[in-house]
């Protein structure tokens, strides 16, 4: 670790944030910056955007003796920050409720503060008074980022995890508990949450069930449980949601009990809640649907699930959005349905993460649905309509269609160049030269991203995919077998190699490759199929039952396993176990006529036998 090290120089981690005005000015010929600031804090444009008419309006002010009587948009700064709902008891409920029926967005106060509250992926300066999404692309909930139901896990900072919240469904922004200038809460403790949750009702031990005046009863401690980073830094998770160890124990996934009763199980927490109800009936949440999905669970049973998460407006966008991605791997007319149908979202995320899903199509397939979101007025999603219509040809398109094209692609050329200093910006870099059909300059690119971080897996990975793509396993295997002996614990890479020795007809060492993977990576179903089919080609026929079988514990719709095994056990004439995994796959491909004619003829089997 170094100052100078890529992810740990202040030009491209710490600047953005940490100082007034920033322009990074990052030279990709030299990998130099020449980093120009305001101020070298956080001061109050950072925030309010430049202040010019503001101390004029207050010049003004002085020198008259008293305030106008009109004041400037905004007091004269370029953002507006002051909070817009208001809010009010109803109907003798315990809880304040707004007055707008507007769904809340990263905008206003809400798109400032996210700017660095966020994980995130600049796609330019900051610029005052643009749209969040104009800038920066959020972070989706994806593994190992956040856990499975959302939850933080790495730096993920707060806004991804509010945006989950019930308070961000209803207009909360961070002001209504947050001083942004003295940097502390509003009220202390739980009068903070008092302001809206009327103490009567939920500052009291029928509510908690903790002793007053215990760490137990303060409400962050249930509702936003915290994970400490860099040894010194607590972070709140800001899903304000209620402790659920149910879930834990569904989805191994952290809960609020367990985090202060470190010494007590998930099971031992649920059943004391179960105590305090005095029942088991607990309130559906989105992880029951999307945290399966992100544990690595498919089928058909996994694409419903996700498709319920896609398809309600009552889940909160960012897990819309992020469901939209596990979409993605399953390629069938619904799933384009769905996704056609979320290009026309209000929510930018929701509408970046469909036009990604049409990679399932081949390229000159999207070119129709995709080309007129050139013109989003999201530039996340015009990047993302980018990406994937690369390469198209540009013949077929008109005057107009041509030049929203021909913006939209050069304002992503722009944004990859503003992230070259990163490596993951590199990958970005050689993916689209590739998709250009440019290997070259995606092989420099992917050369880039490794100099500036030896341990980017996917750099790795993709580096070797395109030697393959040219035939030359020689220099695949050597940049694999580099990664190897670097990060000795990464299953892809494993797997990639296995795969790579397969073309060698090296079956051997691609046998104990594969097996590596899965030894690494144990709850990898794809691993583990594939390390089936080696073992089967080496007449280890049995030992691949025994995986496959394995494989179908961790994924028991994965519908390649379940044909490896269906093929195998009618090889061996063991007509039961091959009824067993047929009636399996009549639950995954439920309306396969010739499946049916074989589950009657496997019952005629097993009836004689």
């Amino acid at each position: 670790m170094h100052w100078s090290g890529t992810y740990f120089n202040w030009n491209s981690r710490c600047a953005d944030c940490h100082s007034t005005n920033l322009n990074k000015n990052y030279n990709i010929a030299s990998n130099t910056y020449q980093t120009e600031w305001s101020e070298i804090n956080v001061a109050c444009e950072a925030c309010h955007g430049p202040g010019k008419d503001h101390i004029a309006w207050t010049k003004e002010i002085a020198k008259s003796g008293k305030a106008s009587t009109t004041p400037p948009l905004n007091m004269g700064f370029a953002e507006q920050l002051t909070p817009t709902t208001t809010w009010r008891l109803n109907n003798n409920k315990p809880t304040m409720t707004s007055d707008s029926d507007e769904p809340n967005k990263l905008s206003g106060q809400l798109g400032v503060c996210a700017r660095c509250h966020s994980r995130r992926a600049a796609m330019s300066d900051s610029q005052p008074g643009s749209a969040f999404d104009d800038v920066y692309d959020l972070q989706a909930i994806q593994l190992p980022l956040y856990h499975a139901d959302g939850q933080i896990h790495d730096e993920v900072y707060v806004t991804g995890s509010f945006m989950q919240s019930k308070m961000f469904q209803s207009g909360v922004v961070c002001s209504n508990c947050h001083n942004p200038h003295s940097l502390e809460l509003k009220l202390p403790g739980n009068q903070v949450c008092s302001q809206c949750h009327q103490s009567t009702v939920f500052d009291t031990p029928a509510h908690h069930h903790h002793i007053n005046g215990s760490t137990g009863a303060e409400c962050v401690n249930c509702h936003m449980p915290a994970t400490t980073y860099m040894q010194i830094d607590p972070r709140r998770d800001h899903s304000l949601r209620v402790p659920r160890p149910d879930l834990s124990i569904a989805n191994d996934t952290p809960n609020a009990c367990n985090q202060c009763h470190l010494d007590k199980t998930p099971t031992w927490a649920n059943e004391a809640i179960i105590n305090w109800r005095g029942n088991n009936d607990q309130p559906s949440h989105f992880s029951d649907l999307l945290a399966p999905a992100l544990n690595g669970a498919n089928g058909m049973n996994e694409m419903m699930k996700i498709v319920d998460l896609v398809t309600d407006d009552s889940v909160p966008g960012i897990i819309q959005a992020s469901s939209l991605a596990e979409l993605a791997k399953y390629p069938n007319q619904q799933t384009i349905a769905i996704a056609q149908n979320k290009l026309h979202s209000k929510n930018p995320m929701e509408r970046a993460s469909a036009v990604r899903v049409f990679s399932l199509l081949p390229p000159e397939d999207r070119k129709s649905i995709l080309l007129p979101l050139t013109k989003d007025k999201s530039r996340s999603v015009r990047h993302a309509v980018v990406q994937q219509l690369a390469g198209m040809n540009e013949a077929s398109l008109t005057p107009d269609e041509l030049n929203a094209w021909r913006n939209a692609k050069s304002e992503y050329e722009s944004a990859l160049d503003y992230q070259a200093d990163f490596p993951e910006g590199q990958l970005n870099i050689g993916m689209y030269h590739l998709a250009q059909k440019n290997p070259a300059a995606a092989e420099k690119a992917y050369q880039q991203a490794l100099k500036q971080d030896p341990y980017q897996l996917s750099a790795y990975i993709n580096l070797a995919d395109l030697y393959r793509g040219s035939s030359n396993d020689e220099a695949g295997w050597e940049i694999l077998n580099t990664g190897i002996q670097k990060m000795p614990q990464a299953a892809p890479l494993f797997y990639s190699g296995g795969m790579l020795k397969v073309r060698q007809k090296n079956y051997s060492q691609a046998k104990s490759f594969l097996h590596k993977a899965t030894l690494i990576a144990p709850t990898n179903a794809q691993y583990s199929y594939t390390y089936g089919l080696i073992l089967q080609y080496l007449n280890n026929k049995q030992d691949a039952i025994t995986e496959w079988e394995r494989g179908l514990k961790i994924s028991p719709e994965h519908q390649q396993i379940l044909m490896a095994l269906l093929n195998s056990y009618q090889d061996l004439n063991n007509w039961k176990q091959a009824l067993r995994i047929a009636n399996k796959l009549k639950v995954v491909i439920p309306d396969n006529k010739q499946l049916d004619t074989l589950i009657i003829n496997l019952k005629a089997h097993v009836k004689d036998k």
